[in-house]
């Protein structure tokens, strides 16, 4: 039983939802730095390659899943 588009996408902006509010979340801690945001800025800029594999990967897939 394979689920229908509707139900992948819908649990895919639920997951991005809520990703996005965790890290608003963990911006009003009293915790410096600790957001999702800031580790991936801080591992970019010491790790470029992993900039870029990231942003490839993220090309890779949304035009995979645009060529229905």
């Amino acid at each position: 039983m394979n689920p229908s588009a509707y139900t992948v996408g819908a649990a895919m902006v639920v997951a991005l939802v809520t990703a996005l509010l965790y890290d608003v979340y963990l911006e009003q801690d009293d915790v410096a730095r600790n957001t999702y945001s800031e580790v991936l800025r801080k591992w970019f800029k010491t790790r470029a390659w992993l900039y870029y594999l990231v942003a490839f990967s993220m090309g890779v897939l949304m035009a995979h899943w645009g060529l229905k």
